[in-house]
């Protein structure tokens, strides 16, 4: 079985509603070009606010529309405390660093 074509998607400094329009041509482009999975590296993430969050549930709203799998890995502390409090771990796949994400998604029939 080959590899799902994985597209990384770098957010880096803060994600907030002044993003959303980046955020979606890039989706697009990503979605566009065949990518079965769209992984958010937030290792540069340095903030996110709840437009923020809401933009992260629009992406993926319109990955699943896409019939495609959005994940998510290297979220700092503050992110990880927004998504427990909104109980978002519980919508997205999230992977420690993007290590954890290679060794539990891409190598599970190695």
């Amino acid at each position: 079985m080959s590899s799902p074509k994985v597209s990384t998607i770098a957010i880096e400094g803060v994600l907030d509603g002044t993003k959303a329009d980046q955020v979606r041509q890039t989706l697009n482009a990503a979605i566009n070009e065949g990518a079965d999975i769209l992984l958010f590296n937030c290792e540069q993430l340095t903030f996110m606010d709840s437009s923020g969050l809401g933009l992260l549930v629009h992406a993926l709203k319109m990955v699943r529309a896409a019939k495609r799998k959005m994940m998510l890995c290297s979220l700092n502390k503050q992110v990880s405390t927004l998504f427990q409090l909104t109980e978002m771990y519980q919508v997205f796949q999230v992977y420690e660093d993007l290590a954890d994400f290679e060794e539990q998604v891409l190598n599970r029939d190695a």
